[in-house]
């Protein structure tokens, strides 16, 4: 059917429906004269009179009362399908791809996505967890977590946590049998668990605020050093040594009494966790309702 037909159907369905050429015309946004002469044409291209027309009525002759009740459920159908179309489009899907460390995977990215990922199953998530600091560009990856906003101009950053604090955990056996360190340099005589990431030769830090200074602690070596937070999460429920680490890492054994916090008076709070993704991105509904699940909302 051309176009010019299926316009010319869609005015006769709606004069029929109106019962009026003026209200056809203000359905559509154009002139009565112009749907006339549209449904002259149908009528001289069919060969039939499809209404009678007076001054104050316009009424379906009985050919146009057939052509009414055929065309109806037809159009109908057409309307259900756009319709159809519009509800596919507009429904959130499509692939995220995430770069998070493991503690915020199981503290942020998880607990907030969840419900998500149930109300949308469209919506497909794919984490890589790498406690490292990646080129998420050069890694194809949609988006990353990481500390402080400082991710260069051609990043959008989005803040999902609060201010965050480091400080020093051990189970409650491992303090039993060796004691609680009072003072930085007490840890000297205990076993420390460190981390020293996959791609980088170097230990991470360990940072104290003493007075007014902040200081890093570098001990001549670790009892331990593993490359990734699951395993020394492990290693300090094993009552192998004590780490630095996020609280939120031990919540539930910390309430357990499995794991306490020591020497919390020298622990740094440094700056929030942020998302950020390339300015490029963020255009699709799935992307900006996993980016606003995210944020971090002050309770």
């Amino acid at each position: 059917m051309s176009s010019q037909n299926f316009t010319e159907l869609t005015h006769f369905l709606l004069v029929a429906q109106y019962q009026s050429f003026v209200k056809a015309g203000d359905k559509l946004g154009i002139s009565s004269s112009a749907i006339s002469h549209s449904v002259k044409r149908l009528e001289d291209r069919l060969g039939v009179r499809l209404f009678n027309r007076t001054t104050r009525s316009v009424t379906l002759t009985e050919v146009g009362s057939k052509l009414y009740a055929d065309l109806t459920p037809l159009f109908k159908s057409i309307d259900e399908r756009v319709d159809s179309i519009t509800e596919f489009l507009d429904e959130p899907r499509g692939t995220i791809r995430m770069n998070v460390s493991t503690i915020d995977a199981e503290t942020i990215v998880y607990p907030r996505l969840k419900q998500l990922l149930l109300d949308y199953p469209k919506i497909n998530l794919e984490l890589s967890i790498d406690d490292s600091f990646v080129d998420i560009v050069s890694e194809s990856q949609d988006m990353g977590i990481r500390f402080g906003n400082d991710v260069g101009e051609n990043f959008i950053v989005v803040q999902v946590s609060p201010p965050t604090r480091f400080g020093l955990f051990a189970s409650t056996e491992y303090l039993k049998k060796y004691g609680t360190p009072k003072i930085v340099e007490d840890l000297a005589q205990h076993q420390t668990i460190g981390m020293k990431l996959a791609n980088n030769r170097s230990e991470t830090p360990w940072e104290f605020q003493i007075g007014n200074e902040r200081k890093l602690y570098t001990p001549k070596s670790h009892f331990l050093t593993l490359p990734n937070l699951t395993l020394i999460k492990q290693a300090v429920l094993d009552g192998l040594g004590i780490t630095l680490a996020l609280p939120e890492s031990f919540e539930k054994e910390i309430a357990e009494g499995k794991v306490a916090e020591v020497l919390k008076k020298y622990s740094i709070t440094y700056e929030p966790r942020y998302l950020y993704y390339s300015s490029r991105k963020g255009n699709t509904t799935a992307f900006k309702m996993v980016v606003d699940a995210l944020r971090y909302k002050e309770s």
